[in-house]
């Protein structure tokens, strides 16, 4: 936490261990914290937080690389009791082994928007469209203008995707499937895994969505590729800036009359941050 304890909190926690908690259960507690959330730290600064409490010392690269693969399938809570169990146990014969990756190039081509909201319904939610639900989608892709990256964007963050505690390595897969239209190679998953380890799952679609094929694949269906607006800075580590929404605003109505609403792309933002905080959350607390 970066601070001295105080005396509440000291207290409650020594309640806690008389009560049986163990020293994994303490430092769960403290990473699923929402004061430490706001701390907004990497996967890479959780695992040397880890080493220093456990054997004084940070992790080597080898350490991080290991545990960072280990964290593209499991959730923190697993990390926390995993290391845990390697400074109790030297033989590491419950070490975390890594899933074979895909090795068949299945293309998905679009031919059409159907095509590829049906794509996302499929790869990301893993159900087949709703007819209400694909006719929302279509209507922002032909009158909104939404991009790719908005739409896939928008079924990541959904709370029924939320729902289905995907791993990071199954993001990866899935963003690659609906995004390139291809499976990703073993180095390919590696790489953007280790990617992710210092970015957010937006900051990947937009990279994907960069791609030169990628435009060239969606513009054949008359869809910009696009990216996605991030949180600026200055939001980091301001949880009112995420919680609270934008003040309202007075915008243009009928002739002589103002209206006292939201403007939309001030909204959408704060909606996307807010979504953003209760996937990180939910995921480092290991909520299923």
């Amino acid at each position: 936490m970066n601070r001295e304890p105080d005396q509440d909190g000291f207290e409650s926690y020594i309640r806690n261990m008389a009560q049986g908690w163990t020293p994994a259960d303490v430092v769960s507690s403290f990473l699923s914290s929402d004061e430490f959330l706001e701390l907004d730290k990497t996967n890479g600064e959780i695992i040397d937080i880890l080493y220093r409490i456990l054997a004084n010392r940070s992790a080597s690269p080898d350490e991080k690389s290991r545990w960072r693969r280990f964290l593209g399938e499991h959730s923190m809570k697993d990390l926390i009791k995993e290391v845990f169990h390697t400074f109790e146990a030297p033989v590491q014969s419950s070490a975390p082994v890594q899933s074979p990756a895909p090795t068949v190039a299945t293309s998905l081509k679009l031919t059409d928007k159907d095509s590829f909201l049906t794509q996302c319904y499929r790869q990301i939610l893993g159900r087949e469209p709703d007819s209400s639900g694909l006719s929302s989608y279509r209507r922002n892709l032909d009158y909104d203008e939404w991009s790719a990256a908005r739409v896939v964007n928008s079924f990541l963050y959904s709370d029924e995707f939320s729902r289905l505690n995907k791993s990071d390595r199954d993001i990866v897969v899935i963003l690659y499937r609906v995004i390139m239209g291809l499976d990703p190679t073993s180095d390919e998953i590696n790489r953007w895994l280790r990617y992710l380890d210092d970015h957010s799952r937006k900051e990947l679609i937009n990279e994907l969505c960069s791609f030169g094929e990628v435009k060239k694949r969606f513009t054949q269906i008359n869809v910009n590729a696009g990216s996605i607006s991030l949180p600026s800075s200055s939001h980091k580590n301001d949880s009112s800036s995420d919680e609270e929404p934008p003040p309202q605003k007075y915008l243009c109505g009928p002739p002589g009359c103002l209206s006292y609403a939201y403007d939309d792309e001030e909204y959408y933002a704060w909606e996307e941050r807010v979504k953003e905080r209760r996937r990180l959350k939910a995921e480092r607390k290991g909520k299923k």
